[in-house]
């Protein structure tokens, strides 16, 4: 045992070294020479919902599979975690095996994993446990046109969830054929702290907090923080009271990003970083505790971190294009005004042929947030809207209204509730 642990951590530590494009290509290959079509017309049985993810993994994709499991649970459906954080090489924190042995043999399996790790995953697993499961691809991606391989995906899946209207799009752009559903994350609006149970920034207490979270491995590029620091840094020019904080997530995953990020700080001291991971509710006191939550990024396949700031009754400033226009509007929240451009990705995860996002006008929401700083009713009375709008768009009735019908017909003795 004590050896092929030892072995794990080496494999483990050897893929970390590999540069990140170098390790995006190498699985690209694999998850491609794994592919096993589904045969539409093997004999399906009804049992229980397994929804495979990052349940190990502090990100918004481990975060979407964590919040579906519960979900379910407040459903009353017996679903269970498969965790493939450990696999994939994505563990932040233990979370349980690869596949739940208690699990029935049908049913249906929704897997919060991309195309590029999908057949990996499901090789791992094992596919004569999925053979008479229904299996969905639950996906997220961040354009308005899909990568290639998501063509092969789409034949090793009985059918595609996505998160929002902008990504069903995307795919239905590709293969109008494909079965499609927008499921989007849950979000638990009755859950979300408005005020922190512990102040998470004792140190800035009685100043202005304005909030920006991310992952690197989303790639600086797409999430754009030095569009965040500049608007920043124009609204509270001659105003040192705002404080910006930037909650950072796996700054290693990309050599260049501390560079990067301290480069367009530079100079500023009403910046405060943290790249801690957040134990527990962390990041619902983080998000409690800001007074505005702004994102410049130029493109979002769903938009996590703006949802649980509405939900949590805080003014959001954010591009207004993609997935977040799902549940953001002008009368909920601010929408920056942008331009498409042409993707241009050193990281070399979202390049592609045809492909543009969001180029956020910055002055805007500079003006925005300043006006917002300046006026501490206003940005209460916008929290408040956002909150009303956030508990309607995601209330639990609506997101059961959204699972299709072949998802009940997956369970044992299930029918759709009243």
């Amino acid at each position: 045992m004590v050896k092929k642990d030892a072995m794990k951590t080496w494999v483990r530590t050897l893929w970390r070294r590999q540069p990140a494009w170098l390790r995006r290509l190498e699985l690209s290959a694999l998850t491609r020479a794994l592919a096993a079509p589904l045969d539409p017309d093997r004999p399906l049985r009804s049992g229980d919902a397994v929804v495979g993810g990052f349940f190990g993994t502090a990100s918004g994709l481990g975060e979407s599979a964590r919040q579906m499991l519960r979900q379910l649970h407040a459903l009353g459906i017996r679903a269970q975690p498969a965790n493939v954080s450990r696999f994939a090489v994505l563990e932040d924190f233990a979370a349980g095996p690869l596949w739940p042995e208690a699990a029935s043999p049908g049913g249906i399996a929704i897997f919060h994993v991309n195309p590029d790790l999908l057949n990996l995953i499901l090789a791992a697993i094992g596919r004569q446990r999925l053979r008479h499961r229904r299996v969905v691809g639950y996906w997220a991606w961040e354009l308005g046109v899909v990568p290639r391989h998501w063509q092969t995906a789409l034949r090793c899946v009985d059918e595609v969830w996505v998160v929002s209207r902008f990504i069903a799009e995307a795919i239905k752009g590709e293969r109008p054929d494909a079965k499609v559903h927008v499921v989007p994350i849950p979000v638990d609006v009755a859950g979300q702290y408005t005020e922190p149970r512990v102040d998470p920034l004792p140190q800035f207490r009685g100043r202005p907090v304005v909030l920006f979270a991310y992952d690197v491995r989303s790639t600086p590029s797409r999430k754009n923080p030095e569009a965040v620091v500049e608007a920043f840094r124009r609204a509270t020019a001659g105003d040192p009271t705002p404080v910006l904080v930037l909650k950072i997530n796996n700054e290693t995953a990309w050599p260049d990003a501390r560079e990067r990020l301290q480069r367009a700080i530079a100079g500023m001291n009403n910046v405060h970083v943290m790249r801690d991971l957040l134990p527990g509710d962390g990041m619902k006191n983080l998000i409690a505790r800001a007074d505005v939550v702004m994102s410049l990024h130029r493109s979002e396949g769903f938009g996590l971190l703006l949802a649980e700031a509405m939900a949590a009754a805080k003014p959001v400033i954010a591009t207004g294009w993609s997935g977040n226009l799902d549940f953001m509007t002008p009368h909920c929240s601010v929408l920056v005004d942008y331009r498409l451009i042409p993707v241009r990705d050193p990281y070399r995860v979202y390049n592609g042929p045809g492909a543009l996002w969001a180029d956020p006008d910055i002055d805007q929401a500079a003006a925005a947030l300043r006006h917002l700083l300046a006026h501490p009713a206003e940005r209460r009375a916008l929290g408040q809207a956002a909150r009303a709008h956030a508990a309607q768009v995601f209330s639990p009735a609506r997101w059961r209204a959204a699972l299709p019908e072949s998802f009940w017909q997956s369970l044992a003795e299930a029918r759709r509730p009243p």
